[in-house]
């Protein structure tokens, strides 16, 4: 039996894992040619998303799984076909890939103080492009 152990721990090794985190910007239409070349390279994934909700992880997820097409979730997410984000959903479509979501979700307290975050940080930038640079620092 020990035999059987020591042969066992030489053929049995962890599996290699390696993970990759993209972070880019996704604004432009290049922005989302580089996000779908890079989301074929993936296993899963996990889209920045701060506010989700289950209704939205499910819809993704069926997306991501062909059970519904990118029209229908655009549809339900008030989703312009011509926008960019439609592209990220022609992407996602029957990819198989799992998608999770690491963001604070829209029950959380964090929220409420996240949206005052966003909006502060609007203003930061506003006056900083203005040249006012006191008050973006504030």
């Amino acid at each position: 039996m020990k035999k059987f152990e020591q042969n066992l721990e030489k053929s049995e090794r962890e599996p290699k894992i390696s993970y990759h985190i993209l972070y880019g910007c996704h604004i432009t239409p290049e922005d989302f040619d580089k996000f779908h070349e890079l989301f074929k390279e993936t296993d899963i994934y996990i889209p920045e998303l701060e506010g989700h909700d289950l209704r939205t992880r499910n819809l993704l997820n069926m997306l991501s799984y062909g059970k519904c097409r990118p029209e229908e979730v655009a549809s339900r997410t008030w989703v312009k076909k011509d926008s960019l984000k439609y592209k990220t959903y022609e992407t996602i479509h029957d990819s198989k890939k799992p998608i999770l979501f690491v963001d604070v979700p829209f029950a959380h307290e964090l929220i409420k103080v996240s949206d005052r975050i966003d909006k502060l940080g609007g203003e930061s930038l506003k006056s900083f492009k203005a040249g006012e640079f006191k008050p973006a620092l504030k």
